[in-house]
């Protein structure tokens, strides 16, 4: 047996109300989970929606990468990964990939 942890990277999001909250306190809800200054984001038929700002995870993802392997003891799985399918999202397999709950 063993412990296993996942972790994502949040792309986009929508987030619904549950119950008559406004918009303001919809927006600080999810600010307590998510820095939305890293988002583009919009307020649309009462949900608040966000998409990270373009650009942003592709002058990142090297440094996360770095910040991963030291947390994962030097795997060497995350440089494989870096080096085969580089700073595109899009370009990693989705197989363990699910949508999570914040």
């Amino acid at each position: 047996m063993g412990t296993f942890y996942s972790l994502g990277i949040v792309t986009t999001f929508t987030a619904k109300p549950s119950g008559s909250l406004t918009a303001q306190t919809l927006e600080r809800a999810v600010s307590e989970r998510l820095d939305l200054e890293l988002f583009e984001v919009e307020h649309q038929n009462g949900n608040l929606q966000g998409t990270l700002k373009l650009g942003l995870l592709q002058e990142n993802l090297g440094d996360f990468c770095q910040k991963l392997k030291a947390i994962a003891n030097r795997n060497k799985k995350i440089d494989y990964y870096f080096t085969e399918f580089g700073t595109n999202l899009e370009n990693y397999p989705l197989e363990y990939c699910s949508r999570g709950y914040l």
